[in-house]
């Protein structure tokens, strides 16, 4: 066998051995020729099909998400908007820590992130707890994915938000609970999963926001009282969850003055104390600074920080 030969036959045993044959088909000399394709072609294709299933047809290869493509369609939600020539009738003021302007609106939690923690980690049906419910943050995202929401928040304007949002869901599938999540009622292991997005120490002091005066407020508490109530929630939180289930918690660290303060570490540290294993951790992209618009040439210069533009997903298991 010539060299040339031998190459030839060396390269078909390699396509053979990398290929299988899926078909025939005639050539117009009458001839019919293997179709191949690679092995395991099919598995790969169907693996892609379920992943693609659990996310609606998008293909999150990272949870890194753009603001502009979340696709946040809840039906009530606060949206972002600025005083000047604006009907302000139902928005709701927010103080904000870092902006020399007033946002007429809350923070809004990325309809994406629900989407995607609830899909891959729950099935229908799963029961879902949230220790800080909000102005509608998920709620309404996890009943429209066929699972059962249970939240807590301390003041009533989130907890009447929401329920105004989720009245078209069936009554038994769903219960906001108007106090704190320092103890709550539910049994032990009764949960299949958790979704919550805590206060980011005082960057939006809600007391101060909704006209009320809680104790129970975290974000209105020092550093110190804020860790340990913050610790109590979490606690509750273990307590209700099944154990083997999930626990996804997004934080955002803060500045104050000259101090740089971790809440993705303080919430590492606590739910290491408290049994949960550290599963993953994720990034998110907000593409704006946590805390509200601001002057960004001035934030760099003054406080030699870049802004905070992106939050922690911090996943655990029981």
């Amino acid at each position: 066998m010539s060299e040339e030969s031998e190459k030839i036959q060396k390269d078909k045993e390699r396509i053979e051995s990398r290929t299988e044959v899926v078909g025939k088909q005639a050539t117009l000399g009458g001839e019919n020729i293997e179709l191949r394709e690679f092995k395991n072609l099919k598995e790969k294709r169907e693996l892609k099909e379920q992943v693609l299933s659990l996310f609606n047809n998008e293909m999150i290869r990272s949870i890194i998400v753009p603001r502009e493509i979340d696709n946040n369609i809840r039906g009530n939600k606060l949206d972002r908007q600025y005083a000047r020539g604006r009907d302000v009738n139902d928005t709701m003021s927010r103080a904000d820590m870092f902006a020399k302007k007033d946002i007429l609106t809350l923070s809004t939690f990325p309809a994406t992130l629900t989407m995607a923690y609830v899909n891959l980690l729950t099935k229908e049906g799963d029961s879902v707890f949230d220790a800080f419910m909000g102005h509608n943050s998920r709620a309404e995202d996890v009943l429209s994915l066929g699972r059962k929401y249970y939240g807590y928040d301390i003041h009533s304007f989130p907890v009447e938000f929401t329920k105004k949002a989720i009245e078209r869901f069936p009554q038994e599938d769903w219960e906001l609970n108007y106090g704190s999540s320092e103890k709550v009622k539910y049994e032990d292991e009764s949960m299949d999963f958790s979704l919550t997005c805590p206060p980011y120490f005082d960057v939006e002091p809600y007391n101060k926001i909704y006209g009320e005066e809680k104790q129970d407020d975290l974000s209105s508490k020092d550093d110190t009282d804020f860790i340990f109530s913050y610790y109590q929630c979490i606690k509750e939180t273990y307590r209700v969850l099944k154990k083997g289930s999930y626990f996804v918690i997004i934080v955002g660290d803060t500045h104050k003055g000259e101090k740089y303060r971790s809440l993705m570490l303080e919430t590492i540290k606590i739910c290491s104390i408290l049994g949960f294993q550290l599963h993953d951790i994720n990034i998110y992209n907000r593409k704006s600074n946590i805390g509200g618009d601001m002057n960004y040439k001035n934030f760099i210069l003054k406080s030699k920080r870049f802004p905070t533009i992106h939050e922690f997903i911090l996943i655990f298991k029981k």
